[in-house]
Order: structure tokens, then sequence, then C-alpha cells
């Protein structure tokens, strides 16, 4: 680095600092692997979005993309979700749909997120969850 004119300190300096910002400035992958929703949710937000929603309803106008080809679940719903375990989850969201008999237009996120990175996801879909008799967000 010496054609940068930047010396031994000056780049453990800028290395540190880097790093603070980066642990700082993006909480959700500082987080535990494999437990943290806000890690799950930035996977989401990056990938499933486009057809699951903002809020994890599925697609809808306000999504400003186009309709997906199939229906696709609401995910906030406790009485759909309580029927798969994490264990089913984590096999779709790996595989893709077409691994548990759903949608070949649901892709195999396994080509590139972690099995941890899956848990995560699934953390923070599960946090979507609400019962339909009392229309809250969040599983009890």
């Amino acid at each position: 680095m010496a054609g940068l004119g930047l010396g031994t300190n000056a780049l453990f300096r800028l290395f540190t600092s880097t790093l603070a910002g980066v642990l700082f400035v993006c909480p959700a992958f500082a987080a535990s692997p494999g437990k943290s929703p806000a890690r799950g949710k930035a996977f989401y937000t990056e990938r499933c979005i486009f057809c699951h929603g903002e809020d994890g309803r599925g697609w809808s106008l306000q999504n400003r993309m186009v309709r997906p080809p199939v229906p696709v679940p609401d995910l906030t719903v406790s009485e759909f979700m309580s029927r798969f375990s994490n264990r089913e989850l984590f096999k779709v969201i790996k595989y893709g749909g077409t691994r548990k008999g759903k949608s070949r237009f649901m892709p195999p996120a396994g080509r590139w997120l972690s099995d941890e990175d899956i848990q995560d996801v699934i953390t923070y879909v599960r946090s979507l969850e609400r019962s339909s008799s009392d229309g809250k967000s969040g599983k009890k």
C-alpha cells in the first residue's frame, strides 16, 4: 500500500473503522446465524419479497411487480403456516417448490443461501404469523 501513502497504523485504523461500520450499520448480519429474524428479513427482502410481498401476504399491486403466474400463499396466516414444520419449510426454501409438491415457480434458494441463512428466513417468516381471530402480527 506504499503507493497510496498509507502506513501500517493508517491501514489498521482503516480496517478497524470499516469493520466497526459494517457491524454497527448492518446489525442484521452481525447477529447469530440461524436464529435472527433481522438477518432473515434482510434475505427475505432481497429474494422473497417479489412474490410473497413485503408483509408476507403475497403479491399485490403495491409490489409494482408482474403478478406471479401462480397463487402465492399468505405467510401471515397462522392456521395455514401451522400445517408446515420448520423442517418442511426448510426443504421448500432450500430445494424449491417442486421438491415438496409445490409450485415450480418457487426457486431453490439453497443455491444462494446457506443452511443458517435459510433458518434465519424461517425465523423471520414465523414472526409474520398472526391468528385470524386476533388479527395481530407475530405468532404467540
